[in-house]
């Protein structure tokens, strides 16, 4: 609870830095700490911020897919999952969780 409480304090300040840029880097990192703590909503905000910077990086687009799967965004997951891929085709770590995401979707929504 301690470390929540931290946590949320610290980003009270950094969204504080008045006309100071955060980076995606920072933006990213803030969403680990958060994804770590499992707050999920939190992390999916951060990450989302750090796509807005960085449209194009495919790790967090990976990480926001694995974080709207958590949260049931399942098509949402699927955009995000595909975007990264489109970036960065063989990637392992990203061609490992759409593989897993799929082996998901079709035990838990099967076809009609």
């Amino acid at each position: 609870m301690k470390l929540k409480l931290l946590f949320l304090i610290l980003i009270f300040f950094l969204s504080c830095r008045i006309n100071q840029e955060i980076s995606s880097k920072e933006y990213a990192k803030i969403g680990t700490k958060a994804f770590k703590l499992k707050l999920y909503s939190e992390a999916e905000f951060r990450f989302k911020q750090a796509v807005e910077k960085e449209p194009k990086n495919p790790e967090y687009l990976n990480n926001l897919a694995v974080i709207c799967e958590i949260l049931g965004k399942i098509e949402e997951a699927k955009n995000y999952y595909n975007e990264a891929l489109k970036i960065a085709p063989n990637n392992k770590k990203i061609k490992e969780n759409y593989e897993r995401f799929e082996n998901y979707i079709k035990l838990n929504y099967p076809a009609p």
